[in-house]
């Protein structure tokens, strides 16, 4: 069953990014511009996670967030606050309301889905990764950190490994190369997407008779396809 997020934003700018991003990534979004249209939906159905923007046209955001850690049936839901906002006050607020994170616009989508998957692991709501990914006769052995094609292995670099393992979790979906790089170096990395590219290569040529497994969109990123 796909995870549905209440998302409360106003921007449809905003709307649309996280929307695609997420929806990309199967989760359900439900959207509502405004603290009305939010209240309504929750009432129609719970969802797994929120993300709150603090300024909308009706409301202030913190004060939502603390009326719903006020009220039994959601103060359980995970929270994650959206803001232009970026002093450390701010979050320090956000956080003592009942926030549970915090991402500050503008972000990159690979951010905020990244925060939005540790946070439902951390509650529990979110199923455990399998251990072993196959595609044909590949097979990757994520605790063991081991890769073997037609049963013999393949020894790839940590970063190799990283990549490969994002890309058959991933498999079928397009991921582009900002999601890519945060995902596999981390936010703080400043190189180029000529990385991902040198790395993608290198994979190719180590999973050779799979190598077209990893599908190039172009201007886009990869995409790991597991029909072949």
């Amino acid at each position: 069953m796909k995870k549905r997020i209440l998302l409360i934003e106003d921007e449809k700018s905003y709307i649309d990014l996280i929307s695609l991003e997420l929806e990309m990534e199967a989760y359900c979004v439900i959207s509502a511009p405004s603290l009305k249209e939010a209240r309504t939906k929750l009432k129609q159905s719970k969802p797994d996670l929120i993300i709150l923007d603090l300024r909308l046209p009706d409301g202030d955001g913190l004060e939502f967030c603390k009326e719903l850690r006020s009220n039994k049936a959601t103060k359980h839901f995970p929270i994650i606050m959206l803001t232009s906002k970026d002093r450390t006050t701010d979050k320090i607020v956000g956080l003592k309301f009942g926030a549970d994170d915090y991402v500050t616009k503008p972000f990159e989508p690979g951010e905020l889905l990244a925060r939005i998957e540790a946070l439902l692991r951390r509650m529990g709501r979110m199923e455990e990764p399998a251990k072993i990914l196959k595609a044909g006769v590949l097979t990757l052995d994520i605790e063991k950190r081991a890769v073997t094609l037609n049963k013999k292995p393949i020894r790839l670099n940590p970063k190799e490994f990283d990549l490969l393992r994002l890309l058959m979790e991933k498999k079928g979906k397009p991921l582009n190369r900002t999601f890519l790089t945060e995902s596999v170096w981390g936010f703080e990395y400043f190189g180029t997407s000529r990385t991902i590219d040198f790395h993608v290569a290198q994979l190719r040529k180590k999973l050779k008779s799979h190598s077209n497994r990893i599908i190039t969109l172009k201007s886009i990123g990869y995409m790991f396809d597991d029909k072949k």
